[in-house]
């Protein structure tokens, strides 16, 4: 008789295009640029990015966002010089670093989600390392946040044609960053 159990989903794992990423909700407690430095100092080979939790819907909206930024890498047309910072801006519909930092960067009094992105193994050995820091992965709805920081109304919303329009008009919006 197999065990079925509820258990807690702290992390997700996926490939695109043989890019292995995790997504990983960190608790707020070490919500600070310090804990971020130090996970890149130990996973040289990870590339790691903090993105505010408010920011990112669900498991869906956030692989769509990182298939835009490996695409432009593998185009040699990122919006910055790294992919992470390339990340932060496309979650902030931001082509502006400054501002992207301010909204969706670190928070000392918010989780946020790592997004590590590189080999399997080396994943593996991450989640061992944090795995004491993290908190329940989409735990909260921030689609009301969303809509009201992106200014998205509801009549905007339901002239798309979509299962996930929210999802699909954040995406786009991020797709067309210059």
């Amino acid at each position: 008789i197999p065990i079925i159990h509820g258990g807690s989903k702290t992390n997700v794992t996926f490939t695109i295009k043989n890019y292995h990423i995790g997504l990983f909700e960190i608790n707020k407690s070490n919500s600070n640029k310090e804990y971020l430095l130090s996970l890149r100092k130990k996973f040289p080979r990870l590339k790691l990015q903090a993105i505010s939790s408010k920011f990112i819907l669900d498991k869906e909206h956030a692989k769509k966002i990182i298939i835009i930024s490996i695409n432009q890498k593998l185009k040699d047309q990122l919006l910055s010089d790294k992919i992470e910072t390339d990340l932060l801006l496309r979650f902030s519909n931001s082509t502006q670093i400054n501002e992207a930092i301010k909204n969706v960067g670190l928070s000392k009094s918010k989780n946020f989600i790592l997004i590590a992105i590189g080999n399997k193994s080396n994943l593996t050995k991450l989640h061992k390392t944090i795995c004491d820091d993290l908190d329940l992965l989409f735990k909260n709805d921030n689609s009301i946040f969303l809509k009201k920081h992106f200014q998205i109304s509801t009549q905007t919303l339901n002239s798309i044609e979509s299962k996930t329009p929210l999802i699909d008009l954040l995406v786009e919006k991020a797709s067309i960053l210059i």
